[in-house]
């Protein structure tokens, strides 16, 4: 079984960035993931009904590449971000046991060690997982058949 994704274009404004007429519309490849991340092992196809003569398919695929790469650098931060919080956290952790227990500051280290290391799950929990979903998605979209067809009404 295959799922089709059926895109509709119908000036240059709506495919291109209207800032950089040399990539994909950061919109139309979000409206292609959201539509793409009911996909579980299936086959997925795009199928451009379009009215403007430029060819999508190359820009598409170079547009789900670099949305693809932006997620991977996203990841590396991120997986430095937790490297850091997670090594605050337990140097906190390690002051606040050698300050003396009836100083504040020992409550103070204590309470914010662990929002560092929370902080840290917190970033693998949810961000990752959502990044990591897009990533896969985005490389079944680069795989993914893409047809295009001309139109001539709106």
């Amino acid at each position: 079984m295959e799922k089709v994704i059926e895109v509709d274009i119908y000036s240059l404004d709506d495919f291109l960035e209207p800032y950089n007429k040399k990539m994909v519309s950061r919109n139309l490849i979000d409206y292609i993931i959201k539509c793409a991340s009911t996909i579980d092992n299936t086959e997925v196809k795009i199928k451009i009904n379009k009215k403007i003569k430029l060819s999508c398919e190359e820009m598409l695929r170079e547009g789900f590449k670099q949305e693809y790469e932006h997620y991977l650098r996203i990841n590396t931060r991120d997986n430095y971000l937790q490297l850091i919080y997670l090594v605050i956290g337990v140097f906190m952790l390690i002051l606040s046991r050698l300050i003396s227990k009836t100083s504040i500051f020992d409550e103070i280290l204590l309470i914010g060690a662990w929002v560092l290391i929370w902080e840290s799950i917190s970033i693998e929990m949810f961000n990752d997982a959502s990044n990591r979903q897009k990533r896969l998605i985005l490389k079944k979209l680069a795989k993914a058949l893409i047809i295009e067809k001309e139109t001539t009404d709106k």
